[in-house]
């Protein structure tokens, strides 16, 4: 497995992006070329893939922000998807995101998930 920083838009990364994005929600909408596009350009967010053999298997975006007291990093939409689960690619997603979020000055990292995401809360 491999995590990529993807820092440049490409129509692979959205379809990718949208299929996973379906499985986190059924009321989550398609991402559009514009909106990825914000994501990857903003200094404020990260995008993170895991790709195994040469398939996205999972995504996790970094947002990463200042508030008086500290820097802080909330990581947010981790999936994975539903036939890669249990394999440690959630746990490379956010081992990296929590490296990133260091390198970058925060101080804290959060990651909240609903109690109904068994898979998610066991990470």
């Amino acid at each position: 497995m491999k995590i990529i920083e993807i820092t440049k838009y490409n129509d692979d990364f959205l379809e990718a992006a949208n299929l996973l994005l379906s499985q986190l929600s059924s009321s989550s909408k398609p991402l559009s070329k514009i909106d990825l596009t914000q994501i990857i350009e903003s200094d404020a967010t990260k995008f993170f893939l895991v790709v195994e053999k040469s398939c996205v298997i999972g995504s996790l975006t970094l947002v990463l922000f200042k508030t008086p007291s500290v820097n802080r990093a909330r990581i947010e939409d981790l999936i994975v998807d539903h036939v890669a689960r249990r394999k440690g690619a959630g746990k490379l997603l956010v081992e990296r995101a929590i490296k990133c979020a260091k390198e970058s000055g925060a101080e804290t990292v959060d990651l909240t998930s609903h109690p109904s995401r068994k898979s998610a809360n066991t990470l």
